[in-house]
């Protein structure tokens, strides 16, 4: 029965109606030297004058990388030029990435191999559902709240009873659509807390013993599903808006009370930074808010998010130095290494706005600044650049691994202090 379920589930998706394509759209990237030069790629960002989509936003710091309509593209690198940005083609044609990892997609089997393919948010929610049903005693399935289409937001519970109470970490995932490896990490992270055998056994049992776990693997379940069937690359939400006419979409990780409307998002319908009328105006970021709040003794807080091989720390909104960096520095410093151990990938740490872009209104500030979580990170995985977010289901399984590794590292840092 669960076969059949998984198998209409995934045929269903790829024979959706009519998929946006990104034949002959390219990915360019350019270095903003100064911040007038920074600015003059914010009003691009900003302008409905060019379909472009910002796979990062304009910073001094990084690269941004753009992806560009075939008929906007001579126009956008005419004026580009002339405002003295060396721009770098680094793919002539995005479809061939989606191509490539569909045609990955349609080959794995189709059942629940999350480490070797990139599930859809129904055969997600019966992993899940499954799993629950296995470790009755660990996993506890509840809805902390529902999406603007009505989609159930799961909260994945895990815990062991050790007779004690014992702190919070929770973990969110999925928030940006597009980011697919996120929800499959997320995934990897439940199983292995659950399914403690080998080379994870004792690492399981001694994060069950330290913590009770909260896991959102899909924040944005409208979104995430309208990556499937219509546009690969959707990263809001799919709320409808008074005001901004047939654009939808809520950026939720601009959409939280923490300089909400500040620099790194917009004011813009159009833009995918669109931070929404007002903090937590989007019913996805409103009940994850609830869930966390209402959670005792809160110890962490992550967010999962692609493209870079970042490990983040607050703030991002403002380049000011949080009052305990230095702690969530050597944390951070330690995972990475714990990652490198398992993949030799190189993640860099340090906070957001040094080390990518500033951002307001996103999550894990909120919940750093307003209420106190005073560890709380963002991971953004893997890759660092080619192939952005169409990561070839091939690498999810090592994506699992070094992540986990990297985890395991941060529980035992924060059940020590």
């Amino acid at each position: 029965m669960w076969r059949l379920l998984i198998l209409t589930a995934c045929l269903s998706g790829l024979a959706a109606a009519e998929r946006k394509s990104y034949r002959s759209y390219k990915l360019i990237s350019v270095q903003a030297l100064n911040e007038t030069q920074v600015k003059y790629l914010q009003s691009i960002h900003d302008s409905e004058n060019y379909e472009v989509d910002f796979f990062s936003d304009p910073s001094l710091i990084r690269t941004t990388d753009i992806l560009v309509a075939p008929w906007d593209y001579g126009r956008l690198n005419n004026v580009l030029r002339k405002a003295g940005f060396n721009v770098k083609v680094m793919v002539e044609d995005m479809q061939t990435l989606i191509d490539e990892e569909m045609m990955e997609m349609v080959a794995s089997p189709l059942n629940f191999d999350y480490r070797n393919n990139y599930l859809t948010l129904d055969q997600a929610y019966l992993l899940i559902d499954d799993l629950a049903s296995k470790y009755s005693d660990l996993i506890t399935v509840t809805t902390l709240g529902y999406s603007h289409q009505g989609r159930p937001l799961k909260q994945v519970k895990i815990s062991k009873n050790t007779g004690t109470s014992k702190p919070a970490i929770w973990i969110e995932a999925t928030t940006h659509a597009r980011e697919w490896v996120s929800l499959s990490v997320a995934l990897g992270i439940i199983h292995n807390l659950v399914n403690a055998h080998g080379n994870t056994e004792k690492a399981s049992l001694d994060m069950l013993a330290a913590f009770d776990w909260y896991i959102n693997p899909v924040h944005n379940p409208d979104g995430y599903v309208y990556t499937h069937t219509t546009d690969r690359l959707w990263r809001k939400n799919r709320q409808i808006i008074s005001g901004c006419g047939s654009i939808v979409g809520v950026d939720l990780n601009r959409n939280w009370d923490v300089n909400h409307g500040g620099t790194g998002s917009s004011a813009s319908c159009s833009s995918d930074t669109f931070h929404g009328g007002s903090p937590f105006s989007a019913p996805e970021t409103a009940a994850l808010k609830a869930a966390v709040e209402s959670t005792p003794n809160v110890k962490a807080f992550f967010s999962f998010h692609s493209y870079s091989q970042l490990i983040l720390l607050p703030y991002a909104y403002t380049t000011a130095t949080a009052p305990n960096y230095n702690v969530l520095k050597l944390m951070g410093d330690n995972a990475a290494n714990a990652l490198y151990e398992v993949s030799k990938r190189r993640f860099t740490v340090g906070s957001a706005a040094q080390i990518l872009y500033a951002a307001s209104g996103g999550a894990y500030d909120y919940f750093y600044v307003r209420r106190g979580i005073q560890y709380s990170f963002t991971y953004e995985l893997r890759p660092s650049g080619i192939p952005y977010f169409e990561l070839p289901a091939r690498e999810i399984a090592a994506a699992i691994d070094e992540t986990w590794a990297s985890f395991v590292s941060f529980a035992e840092q924060i059940a020590a202090v």
